[in-house]
């Protein structure tokens, strides 16, 4: 799998097909669960034919680098922009999901000149301060900073070496697969990777986009489930009221991982679909 040294760090990236470049940012905060048995992308399927689609693990997830240095949300918006540099793209549309949703935000605000589009799927301006999983993340930060690594992982080794059972039938493969990965992953390896979720938390803390969405001048599409309850259908709400000219699409129904209602992929593939743009 391709790896390349971005910002300092090694990202493992995926390019698929010829045209515009696209780079997709994915949500969550890495560890454990995206690096014993990495997953496929759900922006696959979502993008039509002329973009050049690059896909990446952020810096402490998947099969990219793991550090327990602290870092900043500014930090990994510039991994993905150096990372498109040294593809040799100066200029391409930016697709964020979720939590790489605030990621896309940060590097349009950054920079602008290399954002030739802006495509937002269900995220806000501040998913850390206002919601309690944000909440929950934000002390755990502070407690890491203040009591370490070692004791942290001893807290939750347990509960990450025996993860709940999913009640969806068509989940339970995967479950079993995942199980025997985990058990071939040494406590050693699997702290890093804890420790590399607690850093991600630690670099979204403090980060609030609502007073600099005006900011954003790229043509923007911004799509959120009505039914959403970990990010608040409030907050694409939010991002459209501050995005002059945005595109806002409800998808009716849908909770969050809104690229896996076909509604919402149809939503992105049309506006990409419309834009005008050459490299």
């Amino acid at each position: 799998m391709p790896h390349l040294n971005a910002n300092g760090v090694e990202l493992h990236y995926e390019t698929d097909s010829e045209g515009y470049p696209l780079v997709f940012v994915h949500g969550g905060f890495g560890g454990v669960s995206t690096s014993v048995l990495p997953g496929g992308s759900p922006i696959e399927g979502a993008v039509p034919d002329g973009y050049c689609v690059v896909t990446h693990d952020r810096r402490c997830a998947g099969t990219s680098e793991y550090t327990l240095d602290w870092f900043t949300l500014a930090d990994i918006a510039e991994d993905t922009h150096q990372l498109m540099v040294a593809l040799g793209f100066e200029n391409y549309v930016l697709v964020g999901s979720s939590m790489g949703g605030m990621v896309a935000q940060q590097l349009v605000l950054t920079r602008p000149g290399a954002i030739a589009a802006l495509a937002l799927m269900n995220t806000g301006p501040d998913l850390m301060s206002h919601t309690r999983w944000g909440q929950a993340y934000t002390a755990t930060a502070a407690r890491v900073r203040e009591t370490g690594d070692d004791l942290e992982f001893e807290r939750v080794r347990d509960r990450i070496r025996n993860p709940p059972e999913p009640d969806a039938d068509a989940a339970k493969a995967r479950h079993a697969e995942y199980l025997t990965a985990l058990a071939a992953r040494s406590d050693d390896e699997l702290k890093l990777m804890h420790s590399g979720t607690v850093r991600n938390y630690g670099a979204f803390v403090g980060y609030n986009f609502s007073g600099r969405l005006s900011e954003i001048d790229a043509p923007t599409l911004i799509v959120h489930g009505t039914a959403d309850t970990t990010v608040p259908f409030e907050d694409g709400q939010t991002l459209e009221r501050g995005i002059r000219g945005s595109e806002f699409h409800a998808i009716e129904g849908a909770q969050h991982g809104i690229l896996g209602y076909p509604a919402a992929k149809a939503a992105l593939q049309g506006w990409l679909s419309r834009l005008s743009l050459s490299r």
